[in-house]
C-alpha cells in the first residue's frame, strides 16, 4: 500500500464521516504511528502534500534501520508493523486492507520456498492457512514469491544477523531430517507390528483350516412336529445378535457380579430355542416360514484372542474349542427351528470381533445342511445384506465395520441419513414394498425408533456378565428378539431372556 492509496482510502472515510485513526488501529498500525498519519492527513492539501510532509515525518523519527520508522516499515506494496508483528495489504481481491500475523506470512514464505526440497503447493498452503485462493496470488505478487525465494521474510533479513538466519535454516533442515527418519520409522514398525500379528495368527488359524480340510458332520433330517397347523401369511424373524462363544468375565470384577462364560452363552441359546417354541406352541396357526437372521460377533475372539483389528478380549476358549462349541450349539438351534416351520432361511453379515469366523461358521452351518431341502442360507461377504419378507424389505448389519472405523451414527439426523441411503443404494429392491426394517447389533443394548420412512432396532445380546455393556453404562437386560412379520411389517416382538 503506497501514500497515494492511503490519502484516497482515508479521503473517502472523511467524506463517509468516519474516524480515520480507528480505520488506521483496525489495519495494524500502533497507537502512535496511527496519530501521526492523522495528523498529518489532517493537514494535507493533496496526496502529494500527505506523502511530502508523511516523509518529513518519518525522517524525524527514522531508526538505525534503513526504511523503519519507529516500530512501522512502509514499502510501495505493504506496510509492516514491527511492535504487534502484523502486515497490511490492500488486496484487489478483498477491496479493502487486510491485516495478516507476522507468522502467517513468514510461514507462507518458508513453505512455498523449494530450498527444503519439499515446496508446499498452492493448495495446501491455502488450506493450511485458510487463505483464499485469489488471495494468495495477490499476496504472492506482492510479497515477489518464487519457489526459489529464500525461505525468509524481507524483515527477518532486516533484522537477523547472517549467521543467526543460517542457524535458523540449519535447525529446520535438521528438523525435517527428523521428521523424515520419525515417518519411516514407524512405517517399520507398523509393518513389523502387522507382519507379527500375521504370524501370530498364522500358527494355527481353525477358519482357515476348516475351509481347506473341513468334512462336515453327517446331517440327519429333522421333521416338522407342528405340521397338522394351518399355515399362515406370518414368518417369525429370530435374530442372533451378539452371542460371543468364547466370552468370560470374572462376577468379582462386575459392579452388578455378574460373570460370563461360554457354557452360560451355550444355555442361553438352548433356552432361546425353547422359549421360541413355547411362544409359538398356544398359536392356532403355523408360520410360513422362519428367518434366522445373524447379526455378527457370533465367536469373540480370533484365532489367539483378540479382535480382528487387535483389542485383547478376556475369553475362556479359543481356536477350536470356540468354533466347535458355536458349530454344535448353533447346528441343535437350527435342528430346533426346522421342528418348528416349514421353511427356514438363514441370513448371516459379520461381526467386528472376528469377521472371517463368523462368515466361515455359518459356510460350516451352509454344508451341513447342504441336502435339507426345507433350508435356505445366504451368507454375506459385505457389512450388510439385503432380503425381502412379504412386503416388508429388511437390511441387517452388525453395525460396526471390522475393515474400517464405519460404523452406525449414534443418533439424530446422521442416523437418520445413514439409514435411508442404506436402502436407497438398492431403488430395485424398493418396488411393492410397504414397510423397511433396518436391524443391528453391536452395542450390547436394545433401541427401537420408527422414522417417516422406515424402523430401526438395535438388538442386545445374550451375555449376562457383559463387561462391555456395564462399561459404557448400558444396563439392558441380555436378551434376543423375535420379531412377527404379517402383510404390513412387524406386527409383534417377542423376547427371550437368559435367566
Amino acid at each position: 500500500m503506497n501514500t497515494a492509496e492511503l490519502f484516497s482510502k482515508l479521503s473517502k472515510l472523511r467524506q463517509q464521516k468516519k474516524g480515520t485513526k480507528s480505520y488506521l488501529l483496525k489495519s495494524g498500525y500502533a497507537q502512535k504511528e496511527a496519530e501521526h498519519v492523522t495528523e498529518v492527513f489532517k493537514t494535507a492539501k493533496d496526496s502529494r502534500d500527505f506523502e511530502a510532509n508523511l516523509e518529513d515525518l518519518l525522517k524525524d523519527t527514522q531508526e538505525e534501520d534503513s526504511g523503519w520508522t519507529e516500530n512501522l516499515k512502509f514499502t510501495e506494496k505493504y506496510v509492516y508493523n514491527k511492535e504487534d508483528d502484523k502486515y497490511v495489504f490492500h488486496l484487489r481481491a478483498a477491496d479493502d486492507f487486510v491485516v495478516l500475523p507476522g507468522a502467517t506470512i513468514r510461514g507462507i514464505i518458508d513453505n512455498y520456498s523449494n530450498w527444503y526440497k519439499s515446496p508446499s503447493s498452492v493448495n495446501e498452503i491455502c488450506r493450511n492457512y485458510r487463505l483464499p485462493k485469489s488471495y494468495f496470488n495477490e499476496l504472492k505478487e506482492l510479497l515477489g514469491l518464487t519457489h526459489n525465494s529464500e525461505p525468509v521474510s524481507k524483515e527477518e533479513l532486516m533484522a537477523k544477523s547472517v549467521n543467526q538466519l543460517a542457524e535458523d535454516i540449519l535447525e529446520k533442515k535438521k528438523f525435517q531430517l527428523y521428521q523424515k527418519i520419525q515417518k519411516r520409522d514407524w512405517r517399520e514398525t507398523e509393518a513389523a507390528a502387522s507382519k507379527w500379528y500375521n504370524f501370530v495368527e498364522g500358527v494355527y488359524n481353525p477358519l482357515e483350516t476348516l475351509l481347506k480340510s473341513w468334512i462336515p458332520p453327517k446331517y440327519t433330517p429333522v421333521r416338522q412336529t407342528t405340521s397338522k397347523k394351518k399355515i399362515s401369511s406370518k414368518a417369525l424373524v429370530v435374530g442372533l445378535s451378539d452371542i460371543h462363544f468364547g466370552t468370560y468375565a470374572n462376577p468379582e470384577n462386575s459392579f452388578r457380579k455378574k460373570g460370563a462364560s461360554t457354557e452360560d452363552v451355550v444355555q442361553g441359546v438352548k433356552k432361546y430355542a425353547e422359549d421360541i417354541a413355547s411362544l409359538l406352541a398356544g398359536r392356532t396357526y403355523n408360520f410360513k416360514e422362519c428367518v434366522i437372521t445373524s447379526l455378527g460377533d457370533i465367536l469373540h475372539t480370533t484365532g489367539q484372542g483378540f479382535t480382528t483389528k487387535g483389542t485383547p478380549l478376556s475369553h475362556d476358549c479359543i481356536k477350536e474349542e470356540q468354533f466347535n462349541a458355536a458349530f454344535d450349539t448353533l447346528t441343535k438351534f437350527i435342528e430346533n427351528m426346522l421342528e418348528i416351520f416349514p421353511k427356514v432361511r438363514v441370513k448371516s453379515v459379520k461381526g467386528n470381533h472376528n469377521d472371517f469366523g463368523d462368515y466361515v461358521l455359518f459356510k460350516a452351518l451352509e454344508a451341513y445342511f447342504r441336502k435339507e431341502k426345507r433350508i435356505d442360507f445366504e451368507v454375506f461377504q459385505s457389512d450388510h445384506g439385503l432380503f425381502k419378507i412379504n412386503n416388508t424389505l429388511f437390511i441387517i448389519s452388525h453395525g460396526y465395520s471390522a475393515e474400517y472405523r464405519g460404523h452406525l451414527p449414534s443418533g439424530g439426523k446422521a442416523r437418520e441419513s445413514y439409514i435411508a441411503n442404506l436402502f436407497l443404494a438398492n431403488p430395485e429392491a424398493l418396488m411393492n414394498v410397504q414397510s423397511k426394517v433396518l436391524l443391528t447389533a453391536d452395542q450390547h443394548h436394545w433401541e427401537a425408533k420408527e422414522y417417516a420412512e422406515f424402523e430401526h432396532y438395535m438388538l442386545s445380546t445374550i451375555v449376562q456378565g457383559d463387561k462391555y455393556a456395564e462399561a459404557m453404562g448400558l444396563n439392558s437386560r441380555a436378551k434376543q428378539s423375535c420379531f412377527v412379520i404379517d402383510d404390513v411389517g412387524v406386527s409383534e416382538i417377542l423376547y427371550s431372556y437368559p435367566n
